[in-house]
């Protein structure tokens, strides 16, 4: 069971792998099986995050885990609650708290414990997440690097879109192009929802700018569902947003060229009158 709730949750189908997690949970006693059920709770509330629970329901739960985790003497237990609750406090955007617990996983986990540093470094690296803050702008080049070691091909191709995002930012629009193209054929082959839609929105964003509306148009609703998949309901939001405004500028330029036509005709019909008259 629990490893259908990881394929899920590596596919970013974030409610499918709560619904296994919630079942994990309850299956383990806390004074039973004390170890399980802390992580399952630990599984619970890092989906949570990503589903949008409320910060208070997600920061008592990370409290009660660190408990859990130091009554039986699990010292991980207490860097991976550190990870998660930088996980929260980015999405939350208090960045100097995130950037303090991130940079804790870091330093305790170099060379002792890659998965949490892969974690911690992809948190620290996705400058959209911290509003594109000029501290934390070599932290994708330094996660791309650290990727490149392990050969882990989502992780690299993470760290590319996320570089991607970076260049967007700054306007260079071609290179955030061809990395988000990179990206996206990757993340389409593996099957993951939510960063296929991030590189389809940011390709529609540059096509749009570029002025392809129809090319914007298609890349984004073709993101919606990918969206509505891994219930980013804010995303998809943000999407109809921009579908709305292409739709009301598209009226919009209607009803110029229709006005302007009908000017058209109405002073070719006061011509053509006057003509008439005259002869």
């Amino acid at each position: 069971m629990g490893g259908l709730g990881e394929v899920h949750r590596a596919k970013t189908e974030y409610l499918e792998a709560r619904k296994i997690n919630e079942l994990i949970f309850h299956k383990y006693s806390s004074g039973q099986d004390p170890f399980d059920h802390a992580v399952a709770l630990l599984n619970l509330t890092e989906l949570d995050i990503h589903l949008g629970a409320s910060g208070e329901q997600v920061g008592r739960n990370i409290e009660r885990i660190k408990s859990m985790f130091a009554k039986i003497g699990y010292k991980r237990g207490q860097t991976l609650g550190d990870l998660v609750s930088g996980d929260l406090q980015l999405r939350e955007a208090n960045f100097p708290i995130a950037e303090k617990l991130l940079r804790k996983c870091v330093q305790a986990s170099q060379g002792k414990d890659g998965e949490i540093l892969v974690s911690a470094l992809g948190m620290l690296a996705n400058s959209e997440r911290w509003n594109f803050l000029p501290s934390l702008d070599n932290w994708s080049i330094v996660f791309l690097v650290h990727v490149l070691k392990s050969r882990e091909q989502l992780e690299i191709h993470r760290a590319l879109q996320f570089l991607g995002e970076g260049f967007l930012h700054r306007h260079e629009s071609e290179t955030a192009k061809n990395l988000f193209i990179v990206a996206l054929e990757r993340f389409a082959q593996m099957d993951i929802h939510q960063n296929r839609a991030e590189c389809m929105l940011h390709l529609g964003d540059i096509s749009c700018r570029g002025g392809d509306w129809l090319q914007a148009v298609e890349l984004w609703t073709a993101a919606r569902p990918l969206f509505e998949r891994c219930s980013q309901i804010k995303e998809v939001a943000k999407l109809d947003a921009r579908l709305a405004g292409i739709k009301q500028e598209e009226q919009e330029r209607c009803e110029r060229t229709l006005s302007a036509i009908n000017v058209s005709t109405a002073v070719a019909e006061t011509r053509d009158a006057g003509s008439l008259a005259a002869s």
